[in-house]
């Protein structure tokens, strides 16, 4: 650990992910849990139309597909064996 640089505010949740993060984070919900990582490049062609590099992306399960699904019926806000809300202020 560098004590001469320590980001105490990181302890707060202040870290900032990049665009590229994000978006792959969200990538991710939405292809149901299976994540791949970044690539910039997808394909190189030459004049002739000729396929030089073609990215075949390599995905892993992060999480149950399932959790990516929205819930068939929505669940009450409410629930008679949930406690009561603390009072506003």
């Amino acid at each position: 650990m560098n004590m001469k640089n320590l980001d105490l505010t990181f302890v707060l949740g202040t870290a900032s992910p990049s665009a590229v993060d994000m978006a792959n984070a969200y990538a991710t919900f939405a292809a149901r849990g299976e994540r791949a990582r970044t690539t910039f490049v997808r394909k190189v062609v030459d004049s002739n139309g000729e396929v030089l590099y073609r990215h075949e992306p390599k995905t892993k399960r992060v999480f149950d597909k399932d959790v990516a699904e929205p819930s068939p019926t929505p669940s009450p806000k409410w629930s008679p064996t949930a406690p009561e809300p603390p009072p506003a202020i």
